[in-house]
């Protein structure tokens, strides 16, 4: 029976938003990602489009420029880590260049990291997970190339 109550149904984990999930994206390839938009990337994107801020005000910054910062402030503070990625049979290890390579070649990818990091079920609370059921696509268990104390030492 619906209990509505609003914190219940809404309320997220702070935790896991700024630590990140891992979710499975296919082929044995898991992702680590913080919850877009979250305090470490807010600060970011304050400081790197401080140079750009009258650019972007007055939408004279091309788009190319923008996709750039918005896949370094990805790499840095959203797309934490990942396992089982390759690139031509070997072993891609997560890193920030790594990150921003894929980010910038792979439209796909940024989308999925995107998507995956504003799904609210991943971040969603403890005590609805438990009502509901752990989804299947993520956890909050570590990863190959996590950075979390990293990037807990960047904010």
């Amino acid at each position: 029976m619906p209990s509505g109550d609003i914190y219940s149904l809404l309320k997220t984990d702070a935790e896991k938003e700024a630590k990140g999930v891992e979710v499975d994206i296919g082929d044995g390839i898991k992702i680590r990602v913080a919850r877009f938009n979250n305090e470490e990337f807010q600060s970011y994107w304050e400081a790197i489009t401080k140079p750009f801020r009258r650019q972007i005000e007055n939408n004279t910054i091309s788009k190319e420029d923008l996709r750039e910062l918005m896949i370094d402030a990805i790499s840095e503070t959203v797309l934490l880590g990942w396992s089982g990625v390759k690139v031509k049979g070997k072993e891609f290890p997560y890193s920030k260049d790594n990150a921003m390579t894929l980010l910038r070649d792979l439209k796909e990818f940024r989308d999925i990291v995107s998507e995956e990091s504003r799904r609210f079920e991943h971040f969603r609370a403890q005590d609805m997970e438990d009502d509901k059921g752990n989804s299947k696509r993520s956890s909050a268990g570590s990863s190959s190339g996590d950075r979390t104390s990293a990037a807990s030492a960047t904010a």
